[in-house]
């Protein structure tokens, strides 16, 4: 998360300096008493998710870059949620750009729209957040993450917990799950590099996994696949969905893991 917020703010930074370089030449200072008619606008920043915020991970993290952006060089800034209506991502997108000057996005379920839009909007900068979308005028920088060292990672301790009998409520039977949003390129690429984790402590470690259908949002649907989970003998559930992983995390509190 912290990798994910400095990065944000380093490329934010970037696209506000491109666009304060690309400035006409400051005019020469008006007499007093009178207007500075030369004086650029404030630059504006719209963050555009396809989700919404309130996940204490990956949405939010994004935020606090855009705030801290605004903070440090005063640029005026809007976030838009999208909800995952896809009924609501052209038009966010229509607004953004009729808003701001950069318009950082997650568009995961309408690259295609935002390819579309930034064509018709070359003198608009476009920073594409967590996948890679490219455009015919070459005005959109995609940010993408390496995100299956992290899983990875988690794998390893999940396998180190499952198959150590010694440690609070684990069991014998070496099984981890994990639960994810959506059966996706990214969430795949989560629970596979899991899983190679978990099994490189153990090959015998079993990996079950629930999918959310695209409720990134449902709390209570990440709740009750968590509870599914330990309920099939899981010591460990590590989870890739947004919002809805906050109830994975009730789940691992009620079961007192």
């Amino acid at each position: 998360m912290r990798h994910s917020f400095v990065s944000l703010l380093l490329i934010a930074s970037l696209a506000v300096a491109v666009l304060a370089g690309c400035t006409a030449p400051q005019a020469a200072q008006p007499a007093a008493g009178q207007p500075d008619a030369g004086q650029a606008a404030p630059k504006r920043v719209v963050y555009l998710i396809n989700g919404a915020l309130g996940d204490n991970a990956f949405y939010d993290s994004g935020q606090a870059g855009i705030d801290a952006l605004a903070a440090e060089y005063g640029v005026e800034t809007r976030t838009i949620e999208a909800n995952f209506d896809a009924g609501k991502y052209e038009p966010s997108l229509q607004a953004a750009v009729g808003y701001a000057d950069v318009i950082f996005v997650i568009s995961y379920g309408f690259e295609d729209q935002l390819k579309e839009i930034a064509d018709k909007n070359p003198d608009k900068v476009f920073v594409n957040i967590d996948t890679v979308v490219e455009n015919s005028a070459d005005t959109i920088t995609s940010v993408d993450f390496i995100e299956e060292e992290s899983a990875y990672l988690a794998g390893v301790v999940a396998g180190m917990l499952t198959t150590d009998t010694s440690v609070k409520n684990i069991n014998a039977d070496k099984i981890v799950g994990v639960v994810g949003g959506d059966v996706d390129p990214v969430v795949s690429a989560f629970v596979f590099a899991y899983e190679k984790g978990a099994q490189s402590v153990d090959p015998e470690i079993a990996v079950e996994t629930k999918s959310l259908g695209g409720a990134w949002d449902d709390a209570a649907k990440g709740k009750q696949a968590a509870l599914q989970l330990y309920d099939q003998k899981a010591d460990v559930v590590f989870q890739v969905a947004a919002a809805a992983g906050i109830g994975t995390l009730q789940a691992a509190r009620e079961r007192e893991l």
